[in-house]
């Protein structure tokens, strides 16, 4: 990985509780926060062919209709199944997981003609970047 889960890497837990959802939730919000202590990451690779990875990632690989994306579950060669989240969503709906608020999907209000504008976006900036560099 470029960068490791911060919030794997934390010790103790640092709850926050809310009630936005109808319900108190109680959520942990811990992360690690000493990041200058961190080693260098092992990716040698630079920043355009990582850009070119995720856009070839996202927009040919990744599965949107069964997967979401999940920093908080996520590993290396890893996919989070997004009706095992706790707030599952239909396929036709992306879905991000906010790290700090498990029933938040960052991505809920984006429209199918968004999100098709969107691959559509990655597939073609990954078509240019991969052929002129």
């Amino acid at each position: 990985p470029v960068v490791p889960n911060l919030q794997a890497l934390a010790t103790e837990p640092v709850f926050t509780w809310d009630n936005k959802w109808g319900k108190e939730y109680k959520w942990d919000t811990r992360f690690f926060e000493d990041v200058e202590s961190l080693p260098p990451s092992k990716n040698r690779e630079d920043v355009g062919r990582l850009l070119i990875g995720f856009f070839n990632y996202f927009g040919h690989t990744f599965d949107c209709h069964t997967h979401a994306v999940c920093i908080r579950l996520n590993h290396p060669g890893a996919v989070v199944d997004m009706l095992a989240l706790a707030n599952s969503a239909q396929p036709e709906i992306w879905y991000v997981e906010d790290p700090f608020d498990l029933k938040h999907n960052v991505a809920g209000t984006c429209s199918l003609e968004g999100r098709r504008r969107i691959l559509e976006e990655m597939k073609r900036a990954w078509r240019v970047l991969s052929t002129s560099g």
